[in-house]
C-alpha cells in the first residue's frame, strides 16, 4: 500500500529489507516543516552558529562582571559600624558612609548597630510600645523568670529590663558564639546585617542569675520598697563586670526593675519563736 507523507511505510513487497520513509521536521507550531518557514537546520553555517555562541558568552560575562562590580560597593548606615573581613580574618572597621571592598568571597562586611540602644525584657513582653504600651498575656515562661525566692523565704514577682549598646563591634561579633553561619541572601554582595544572637542570650542568662542572687539576699519588704533602685544599680555593676570578662563588647546602659509584687503565696516557712519554747518550759503557777 502507498503510505502518506510523514507515516512509516513498511511495504510487504520489500521483504526483510523494510525501508522507512524519512519523516519531515515539523515546525514549533505544527503547521508545517521548518523549511516552509525559511529555516533549514541542515543548512546552518558554522560561522553563524559560532556567532550566536559568542554572543551568549558575552552576555553571561556582562552579567557576572556587573554582579561583581555591585558587590564591591557597600553602604554603612548612620547608626552602624562596619567590620571588614578578608578571607575570614578581621581587616578593619569602617565608619558610616559609602565604601568599596574586594568582591565576595574575598571580603565580607558585617554591619553592627553601635549607636542603637537595645532592650531585653524579663518576666513580660511588650506587644505595642508607646505612651500607653500594650503587654502580651503572661505565660508560664514569664512566670518562670519573674518568680523569685527572697531572703526571708517569701515568693515575689520581679520584672525588669536591661538596655545595652555595642561598644566594640569586633568583640561583639566574634568573642561570644559564632557569626560564621552563611546567610545565603548576602552572597550577592558579601554584606551581612544580622547581629550575633549569642550576645543577647548571654546577657539574658547572666542578668537573670544576678537579679536572682540579689533578690535572694534581700527581704521581701526591701525588694518591694526602698531596695528596688539599689538592687538595679548593683545588678548593672555585676552584669557589666561579667560581660567584660567574656569580652562581649557591650555597655550596659541601665537595669531597671519594672514591677515588684507581694508574694503570690504566703510565707513558705516560719521558724518557731524562741519565746514559744521558753513559755512551754516555764512551771505552772497552779
Amino acid at each position: 500500500f502507498q503510505a502518506e507523507d510523514g507515516i512509516r511505510d513498511r511495504s510487504p513487497s520489500r521483504g526483510l529489507g523494510d525501508v522507512y520513509k524519512r519523516q519531515p521536521i515539523m515546525s514549533s507550531d505544527g503547521s508545517g516543516n521548518w523549511r516552509d518557514r525559511g529555516f533549514d537546520p541542515e543548512n546552518i553555517r558554522g560561522d553563524e552558529l559560532a556567532k550566536w555562541v559568542w554572543l551568549g558568552w558575552i552576555g553571561l560575562a556582562v552579567v557576572v562582571l556587573g554582579s561583581v562590580g555591585m558587590s564591591m560597593v557597600y553602604d554603612i548606615g548612620a547608626s552602624e559600624e562596619g567590620v571588614v573581613l578578608r578571607f575570614g580574618k578581621t581587616l578593619q572597621t569602617v565608619p558610616p558612609g559609602l565604601h568599596w571592598k574586594l568582591p565576595w568571597p574575598i571580603d565580607t562586611v558585617y554591619k553592627v548597630p553601635v549607636q542603637r540602644i537595645q532592650t531585653l525584657e524579663f518576666g513580660f513582653a511588650t506587644q505595642r510600645p508607646g505612651r500607653m504600651p500594650q503587654y502580651a498575656p503572661e505565660t508560664k515562661e514569664d512566670l518562670a523568670v519573674s518568680e523569685m525566692l527572697t531572703g526571708d523565704l517569701n515568693l515575689g514577682n520581679v520584672e525588669w529590663i536591661v538596655q545595652y549598646r555595642v561598644n566594640d563591634p569586633v568583640q561583639y561579633l566574634f568573642k561570644i558564639g559564632s557569626t560564621e553561619v552563611v546567610d545565603w541572601r548576602a552572597l550577592s554582595n558579601g554584606t551581612q546585617s544580622e547581629v550575633n544572637p549569642a550576645v543577647p542570650d548571654t546577657i539574658r542568662d547572666i542578668s537573670e542569675s544576678v537579679v536572682r542572687k540579689l533578690v535572694g539576699d534581700s527581704s521581701i519588704d526591701y525588694v518591694l520598697t526602698i531596695g528596688r533602685d539599689q538592687i538595679a544599680k548593683q545588678a548593672q555593676v555585676l552584669l557589666q563586670k561579667e560581660l567584660d570578662g567574656f569580652e562581649a563588647g557591650v555597655d550596659i546602659i541601665t537595669v531597671k526593675l519594672q514591677t515588684t509584687s507581694p508574694p503570690t503565696a504566703c510565707l513558705l516557712y516560719t521558724s518557731p519563736s524562741p519565746r514559744d519554747g521558753l513559755l512551754s518550759r516555764m512551771p505552772s503557777s497552779a
